[in-house]
C-alpha cells in the first residue's frame, strides 16, 4: 500500500485548495438563494429564453423554485465540470507522470510488480475523489443549515453521489488511457473529459445523436433528471461505467506488458 498512501500525500494539498474553493462557490450560491428568490420569476424568464441551450443542459424551470432545484443547477455547471476536469488532470497523470518526470527506472526498480503499481494508483485515484467530494459535500451541507435553510438530505446525497460517479468514470477511463501513453498529456485528459461534456449536450438536443448518451457519463449527472426520479440511473450508469472499466483493465494489460522509458 506504500504507492497508494505515497499518491495520497502527494495530492491532498492541492485537493484541498481546489475542493475548498468549489465549496466555497456553492456556499455563496446557497447564501445568494434568499434573496434571488425573491426574483425568481426574472430569473426563471431568463433560463427559459435561452431556448436550445435549456434543452442542452437539460434544465427543468419549474425546479429553480426550490433550494435544492437552485442547488442542483449551480453544482451540476460548477462544480460537475470543474470536479471532471479534476478527475481527468488525476487520472492522466498519476500513472504517466512516472515516465514523463523519468522516474520509473527508479520506481520498477523495486521489488514490486508493474500490476501492483498500476492498481495501487488506480487506487489513489478513487480515495482522492471521493476525499474531495466528501469535503464538498459536507460543507456545502453546513453551509446550507448554517444558513437557516434546509434541503431534502436524499435529494441533496444523489447529486453528490451522482458527481462522485460522474468523475470516478472520467478518473479511471483517463487512467486506463494513459497507461498506453510515455508522457502526462494533461491537455489529452481534459481534451476527453470536455469531449464527453458536448456529447452529453448533443445527445439532448439532436434525436440523430441520442446513442451519445450511451457513452458519456454526464447523462446520468443531470440534476433535473435525478430530481424528478428521485433515483440515479442505474442501467445507464452500469452501461457507462463498464466501458470505462473495459478501458482501465485494458490499460491494465498494456502496462504490464510494455516497455517503460525511464
Amino acid at each position: 500500500m506504500f504507492i497508494m498512501t505515497h499518491e495520497i500525500k502527494r495530492q491532498w494539498r492541492p485537493l484541498l485548495i481546489f475542493a475548498l474553493a468549489l465549496s466555497f462557490v456553492l456556499a455563496v450560491v446557497v447564501v445568494m438563494y434568499p434573496s434571488m428568490a425573491e426574483d425568481m420569476g426574472g430569473l426563471m424568464s431568463l433560463v427559459d429564453g435561452l431556448g436550445m441551450f435549456t434543452d442542452a443542459l437539460n434544465l427543468d424551470i419549474s425546479q429553480l423554485n426550490s433550494l435544492i432545484g437552485f442547488y442542483g443547477m449551480e453544482m451540476e455547471i460548477m462544480v460537475g465540470i470543474a470536479g471532471a476536469l479534476y478527475a481527468a488532470y488525476l487520472g492522466i497523470s498519476l500513472l504517466s507522470k512516472e515516465e514523463s518526470r523519468h522516474t520509473a527506472e527508479f520506481l520498477l526498480s523495486h521489488p514490486v510488480k508493474r500490476q501492483r503499481i498500476y492498481l495501487e494508483k488506480a487506487a489513489a485515484l478513487i480515495v482522492l475523489l471521493t476525499l474531495f467530494n466528501i469535503i464538498i459535500y459536507i460543507i456545502a451541507y453546513l453551509s446550507i443549515m448554517a444558513s437557516g435553510q434546509s434541503v431534502p438530505l436524499v435529494a441533496f446525497s444523489l447529486l453528490h453521489g451522482a458527481s462522485l460517479l460522474l468523475q470516478l468514470n472520467i478518473g479511471l477511463l483517463c487512467f486506463g488511457i494513459s497507461a498506453f501513453l510515455s508522457n502526462e498529456s494533461i491537455g489529452l485528459g481534459m481534451g476527453i473529459a470536455l469531449l464527453l461534456y458536448f456529447f452529453s449536450l448533443f445527445a439532448n438536443i439532436w434525436q440523430e445523436l441520442a446513442w451519445l448518451r450511451f457513452i458519456t457519463p454526464f447523462q446520468y449527472a443531470f440534476a433535473a433528471d435525478i430530481l424528478k426520479n428521485e433515483h440515479l440511473d442505474l442501467g445507464l450508469i452500469v452501461i457507462v461505467f463498464g466501458t470505462c472499466l473495459i478501458v482501465t483493465f485494458a490499460g491494465l494489460f498494456h502496462y504490464s506488458k510494455r516497455d517503460i522509458a525511464s
